[in-house]
């Protein structure tokens, strides 16, 4: 019983080290969202200012706005899907994981075990309630009708 309570140890652990893994993995790519959600706008509005005012040499004003909005929209895309995309488990989630499997086949074997001793010690128990039952109704019929009959017909020691 032990060792099955180590293996729920370790299993709990492993699953707390992979939840830990995965919360820091969602808030670095949370951080990286934010940081390039504010860049983005920081640029919008600087680079806005200035090339609208350079492309208005060149272009109408809103041929100029366009261009810009166009541009500002694909750097702002780039960074959220730079920020939202999967990035693969490191090895400490990998190992966590792995730890994780381990223990709960351990575990499945210590149950399955424990099931088949239960299972047994039932057949054990069944097998020697018949048995019993078994030496009971022997006892209770013919044989025990002799015995009385023997132990009847013998002479007691005191009586001569």
């Amino acid at each position: 019983m032990n060792d099955t309570l180590k293996k729920l140890q370790v299993l709990g652990r492993a699953q707390a080290a992979v939840i830990r893994a995965q919360l820091r993995r969602s808030v670095q790519k949370l951080v990286v969202v934010a940081v390039g959600l504010v860049f983005t706008l920081l640029a919008l509005a600087a680079l806005n200012y200035a090339a609208l005012a350079a492309l208005q040499e060149h272009l109408s004003a809103a041929q100029s706005g366009l261009v810009l909005g166009l541009f500002d929209l694909l750097v702002g895309a780039l960074l959220f899907a730079k920020g939202l995309a999967e990035h693969p488990p490191g090895e400490e989630e990998l190992l966590a994981r792995e730890i994780t499997e381990m223990a709960t086949d351990g575990l499945s074997a210590d149950f399955d075990e424990a099931r088949q001793e239960v299972r047994d010690f039932m057949r054990d128990t069944r097998q020697m309630g018949q048995v019993i039952h078994q030496v009971a109704s022997i006892i209770g019929g013919p044989v025990a009708q002799v015995i009385k009959v023997i132990f009847g017909l013998w002479p007691r020691s005191g009586s001569k």
